[in-house]
């Protein structure tokens, strides 16, 4: 082995399990507010113990399909027209939703999933990287 490679070898203190203490100034790390690392925000998951099952709007049962072929684009706006922002939970079942059309979702709305639902942007409106165009737009519905 040459004396170089050795060197550099040698010279790698990290491979050797020693541990550096890198000073961070303030601004990037936040008050301690006495606490031995920096608060962190933390959100505790919903709970919908307090909700009635009938809360629950289920994006299949208006109509969507979620097969991966049909255009959802219309039911789905329907469903979030008729229940977002209105204390339901609008459910989307497990399924690929194709979506051909920017879908306004209201401020306020409700939205949980299944394991892996898709929701799965196609067609012209999408397929332009020049234009790109947004899937949801959280809006009042005009």
């Amino acid at each position: 082995m040459s004396p170089n490679l050795l060197r550099i070898i040698l010279d790698r203190d990290v491979s050797l399990g020693y541990s550096f203490t890198t000073p961070q100034k303030s601004p990037l790390v936040g008050a301690s507010n006495g606490l031995p690392k920096s608060p962190f925000f933390e959100r505790a998951k919903p709970q919908y113990e307090d909700l009635d099952a009938s809360a629950f709007i289920h994006v299949k049962d208006p109509g969507c399909k979620g097969d991966g072929s049909t255009d959802d684009t219309a039911a789905f706006q329907a469903v979030l027209d008729a229940y977002g922002n209105s204390g339901s939970v609008i459910f989307v079942d497990s399924g690929t939703y194709i979506l051909t059309d920017t879908v306004t979702v209201a401020p306020g709305t409700r939205i949980v999933g299944e394991a892996w639902p898709q929701l799965a942007a196609s067609g012209a409106k999408f397929s332009n990287p020049k234009y790109p165009c947004a899937m949801f737009k959280v809006a009042a519905r005009a």
